[in-house]
């Protein structure tokens, strides 16, 4: 399937990671700078940065990520639809909030997934949807995040070079294990 990304799209991916991520961070450079220890609200940032609270981003971002990827089919229409969404929606923002131009950001070498890791990127689908029903509002907004996140950014350079280097190869080769072909 042939879909880009502009920088719009771009825009909107990296938003997401700011969302994630910036009050936790934000939470933790303020009390490093001298900010008070104690904070009177208690759904303040903790003093550390948790990792394990943004695991259902990341599990998103990384299935958006392969769901992009897949050669075609309906996981990859949809991831495409989603980065239709984000393309537009970006490119409003870059131009009639900064007056800019928006232009197509696309990677440079496809990377190419087996039907063995499409089989992966199937059953990973799958456990995001069943995970979706069992997890509290919280970490559903952050998977659906995570999943908007990895499905508009898996077609920018960094993610393609992380999904053609480390994603791709891995499932791949989980695909062929499940498969029996190692």
């Amino acid at each position: 399937m042939n879909v880009t990304i502009t920088l719009g799209g771009l825009l909107v991916g990296l938003v997401l990671i700011l969302r994630q991520f910036l009050p936790a961070t934000w939470g933790l450079l303020k009390l490093k700078a001298g900010g008070k220890g104690k904070s009177p609200d208690p759904d303040a940032a903790p003093a550390r940065f948790n990792l394990r609270e943004h695991i259902p981003f990341l599990l998103g971002a990384t299935v958006g990520m392969l769901a992009i990827s897949c050669p075609g089919g309906i996981i990859c229409t949809l991831a495409a639809k989603i980065v239709g969404f984000s393309n537009t929606a970006g490119d409003k923002v870059l131009a009639a909030g900064a007056g800019g131009t928006t232009t197509s950001v696309t990677r440079h070498a496809a990377a190419s997934m087996t039907q063995y890791g499409a089989l992966v990127t199937v059953l990973l689908v799958a456990a995001v949807i069943i995970l979706r029903k069992l997890l509290d509002k919280k970490a559903r907004g952050q998977l659906g995040a995570g999943v908007w996140c990895g499905s508009t950014l898996g077609l920018s350079a960094g993610a393609a070079g992380l999904l053609g280097s480390v994603l791709i190869p891995a499932v791949n080769q989980l695909g062929h294990m499940i498969g029996g072909q190692a």
